[in-house]
């Protein structure tokens, strides 16, 4: 993750292309306040705001008609902060890139591969619920490659969701698919059209 942003709240306000002021008045804060959230330090854990501050200004800088895509957004700008405000989140997630989304793309591809790999022998290993002396080295390689592939994942949706637009004019819609009933040779065949 890029340990260089200073100030996650204060990118995700300007991308959803409000001032200081405005979002201060649309979150019933003062300006001031606003400004030293966006300011604090972990060093010092000065200014951090409290959850729930961080939690409407997710709401507020994101209007996206698509649901699903709104809160993909606000997870994304969830694990930013997290990761800029948290020590114990910042190490255990440490693992996590923001990419370019091809590179993300193939790092998830050769991961998730890694990890097939192993799973045969994974599935013998916990076949019994449990885990012996001699399955340590294998079951421990297999949760190094598990969590690699975790990191790579979630780097991909990271990737992704960095280049998605803000501002989309109207929601993806799903695609109706429609059933008919085919014969074939007097049986019954469901066959679907998009």
């Amino acid at each position: 993750m890029n340990e260089n942003c200073k100030s996650t709240l204060k990118m995700f306000r300007m991308r959803a292309g409000l001032n200081q002021d405005d979002a201060a008045n649309r979150l019933n804060i003062s300006g001031h306040t606003l400004y030293n959230y966006e300011t604090y330090s972990i060093e010092s854990r000065k200014n951090i705001p409290p959850e729930e501050a961080v939690l409407k200004m997710m709401d507020l800088y994101f209007d996206d008609k698509d649901p699903m895509r709104r809160q993909m957004k606000q997870m994304y700008m969830g694990i930013l902060y997290l990761y800029e405000t948290n020590l114990i989140f910042r190490r255990i997630f440490n693992g996590v890139e923001l990419l370019e989304m091809p590179a993300a793309f193939i790092k998830y591809q050769m991961e998730l591969e890694d990890v097939h790999v192993m799973e045969s022998g994974m599935r013998r290993v916990i076949i019994d619920n449990r885990i012996d002396d001699h399955e340590i080295e294998l079951s421990g390689a297999f949760l190094k490659e598990l969590f690699e592939s975790t990191f790579a994942n979630i780097g991909l949706a990271i990737s992704a969701l960095e280049k998605t637009p803000q501002h989309i004019a109207k929601p993806v819609k799903k695609r109706q698919i429609e059933r008919r009933i085919i014969q074939n040779n007097g049986e019954k065949i469901f066959a679907a059209w998009r």
